[in-house]
């Protein structure tokens, strides 16, 4: 399946105005495939990528709803976070302003699961490389999905990895710049696909493989894995990407 994603492309096709850059529009799109794709596996990882493209527009709407504060003003953190996140789905939902209270808070309750799942992404990917978001199976998602499961497990989860199966970050470095052309929702030409299958680490990918499908080996010493602070730019990875992100 990951060849033909990266031939024929992991989302489905809209039309668009490339010069339309609105944060809104492009988050509006973001949350509209993740609910109509119906193939599963395409389905878990269009969601995924979707995920974390939707708590990247959040973190810039976030920025501009700030830009636009007089610098004199006493404006409380929570408020400019719920005013990004009403900002987003008033854009979204076309009846938003005739839709009733009760109705607004599912739709905000539903946007706001899916954006923290997608900041969870993003922290797995800080500690373990973007390629994490290819390589796990449908039992991180559930993990993910998890409301209890916080930005602490997510830390724990990657200690545990870094230092039981320390292969893992090197296999997710091989397929980096494939979640790159699902961030891009690009695709790649068969020339292109050859090029990056003859350009994989087979060594790393084949000891990977067979390092986690053992049981976990207690090191001998556990590497301290630093937490990230709650001021880290998480998005990084996808605002470099700015240039030919808008699609």
């Amino acid at each position: 399946m990951l060849c033909t994603w990266l031939v024929s492309g992991l989302w489905p096709y809209t039309c668009s105005n490339p010069e339309d850059d609105e944060i809104w529009r492009q988050c509006s799109i973001d949350m509209m495939h993740v609910g109509i794709e119906k193939d599963p596996e395409t389905r878990t990882m269009l969601r995924r990528v979707a995920q974390i493209r939707m708590y990247y527009w959040y973190e810039e709407q976030v920025k501009r709803v700030r830009e636009m504060q007089p610098a004199d003003a006493l404006i409380f953190s929570d408020d400019i976070l719920e005013k990004a996140t009403y900002t987003l789905l008033e854009r979204f939902y076309s009846a938003w302003k005739i839709t009733d209270h009760v109705s607004r808070e599912e739709l905000r309750k539903t946007f706001e699961a899916e954006k923290e799942v997608g900041k969870k992404w993003c922290e797995l990917v800080y500690y373990l490389g973007e390629g994490i978001l290819v390589i796990c199976g449908k039992i991180m998602d559930t993990q993910m999905n998890r409301k209890s499961f916080s930005s602490d497990d997510v830390h724990t989860l990657a200690t545990f990895i870094i230092n039981c199966y320390p292969q893992v970050p090197q296999v997710c470095r091989c397929f980096d710049s494939v979640v790159k052309t699902f961030i891009q929702k690009g695709v790649l030409s068969h020339d292109e696909l050859r090029q990056w299958h003859d350009e994989l680490n087979w060594d790393v990918l084949k000891g990977g493989l067979q390092e986690i499908k053992q049981p976990p080996q207690q090191p001998v010493s556990w590497f301290p894995v630093e937490k990230l602070s709650t001021m880290m730019d998480l998005t990084n990875f996808i605002r470099t990407q700015a240039s030919i992100l808008y699609n």
